[in-house]
């Protein structure tokens, strides 16, 4: 399996400290940086965001094919915060396009170019996790000094890449969804879902994997810690959801199965509710289930791509090149015993029928 660079490892260690240099390095970049990023808007940016492992990477990578969007990338990593200034030192350094099997096995190939969900790094600076689950954000307030910061690190991304739409995947933002709309109001949600039973089997298996991964090569942990990504591994944090305390506690119980499975019907529930009771939130949203996306990829995308309001031509030739490529998983099998389905079912069930009632 990869394991993290040292030197990766090494400059990533600058997330570990307080952030304060960080964002004055990012507040310079900025201001130095203000002429050129005076004119950009940030219009329509579109949002990969729900529970890991619903199909999330490949909607990314798919939308990253589009000639007008522009992402964050692997090779961005750690300097996020004045990621022009690190890009501009990197262009000493080659950087490879070869392309390889990501950790998580699961058969999508990335290189240093891939798009990756690193923007969780400019939230954690201002909401930092606890020692055991990430915070929740369920309705808009004012944070002038985040939104400056954000909008901004956003601004200088397009300036960079020469794109014209932010295009992020942050499974995070479904915990802050009111706030990020209250930035970008005429922002684009793009939401995967999955059949339970089928997801808590993909949570846990990845959880396996990259716990295996973290024992053999402690600097992934850091790695995934530094990145905000919590969602397996030995690292787990649950988000906040009210009820959270129980999942938490079968998590330490070593119930892992019943324990994602709770996690499941809080974090679809908190969905289901949070559109419920916001017609215009929901109107920005766009609920696709991944077993819709891998049985029709060829009209799920385009759905997504015209939901989206990309160019004709960027659905059509998004549409075309992954039509092909996407499919139900094969390289691994379901194998929960009928007590553990019958029991996740029974625990799912509610907020699966509210939440998918939504579904298009």
């Amino acid at each position: 399996m990869t394991r993290v660079p040292f030197y990766l490892d090494w400059m990533g260690s600058v997330l570990d400290k307080p952030s304060d240099w960080l964002l004055a390095l990012g507040r310079l970049e900025s201001h130095l940086l203000t002429y050129d990023i005076a004119d950009i808007t940030i219009d329509k940016p579109i949002f990969v965001t729900g529970m890991a492992r619903a199909g999330s990477t490949v909607i990314l990578e798919a939308l990253n094919d589009a000639s007008v969007t522009s992402s964050f990338q692997y090779r961005d990593y750690p300097f996020i915060h004045a990621n022009y200034f690190w890009n501009i030192v990197r262009l000493a350094v080659p950087t490879s396009t070869r392309k390889k099997q990501r950790t998580h096995q699961d058969g999508i190939d990335i290189s240093l170019r891939s798009p990756e969900a690193l923007e969780e790094i400019l939230w954690t600076a201002f909401y930092p996790p606890s020692a055991d689950r990430m915070p929740i954000l369920n309705a808009p307030h004012s944070d002038e000094a985040f939104s400056a910061h954000y909008q901004n690190s956003i601004k200088k991304l397009l300036y960079l890449r020469k794109g014209t739409r932010y295009l992020a995947k942050n499974n995070n933002l479904i915990a802050r969804l009111p706030y990020a709309r209250s930035l970008f109001p005429d922002a684009r949600f793009i939401v995967p879902l999955r059949d339970p039973a089928a997801h808590i089997y993909s949570l846990i298996k990845q959880h396996r994997l990259i716990s295996d991964a973290q024992k053999a090569d402690p600097a992934s942990a850091r790695y995934m810690r530094r990145n905000g990504h919590f969602e397996f591994g030995q690292d787990f944090r649950p988000i906040a959801f009210e009820g959270i305390d129980e999942v938490i506690a079968l998590w330490h119980a070593g119930d892992i199965v019943q324990a994602y499975a709770h996690y499941w019907r809080l974090y679809h529930m908190h969905i289901a509710q949070m559109l419920d009771d916001d017609a215009d939130l929901r109107a920005q949203c766009c609920l696709i289930t991944h077993e819709t996306l891998c049985d029709d990829p060829k009209a799920s995308l385009s759905r997504i791509s015209e939901f989206c309001m990309l160019p004709p031509s960027d659905a059509e030739n998004i549409g075309a090149h992954w039509a092909a490529r996407l499919k139900r998983p094969t390289y691994y099998h379901n194998d929960f015993s009928d007590d553990e389905i019958t029991m996740i079912e029974d625990i799912t069930r509610p907020a699966q029928e509210q939440l998918w009632r939504m579904i298009d």
